[in-house]
């Protein structure tokens, strides 16, 4: 599911409930949304949701790398994301889902 649900990410939260081949990243809506209120309903995403399942994602060029890297580690550390679930957000489930391919 791309860009977490853009300005529906409660709604992304149930969609990967529902379906376990579901996975959903990070890209775009939160550098977006920047400074809305929507901003909880991203960090309740990646609290809630399977690690495994979501993924990091800058949509770049509409979004910079940088950006939407500093904007997720500054969720990483509001919502205190373990180091393994980060490094699966940013690198591991994205290696694992393109190698099954």
């Amino acid at each position: 599911m791309a860009h977490a649900g853009g300005y529906r990410p409660l709604d992304a939260v149930m969609v990967l409930k529902a379906n376990p081949n579901v996975h959903v990243d990070l890209s775009f809506s939160p550098i977006y949304f920047a400074g809305s209120s929507i901003r909880e309903d991203f960090e309740f995403l990646v609290r809630r949701c399977d690690p495994a399942r979501v993924l990091f994602g800058s949509d770049f060029p509409a979004a910079s790398i940088e950006a939407s890297l500093e904007w997720l580690h500054a969720l990483f550390t509001r919502a205190a994301i373990p180091p393994a679930h980060r490094a699966a957000i940013l690198h591991d489930n994205a290696a694992r889902l393109f190698a099954d391919r």
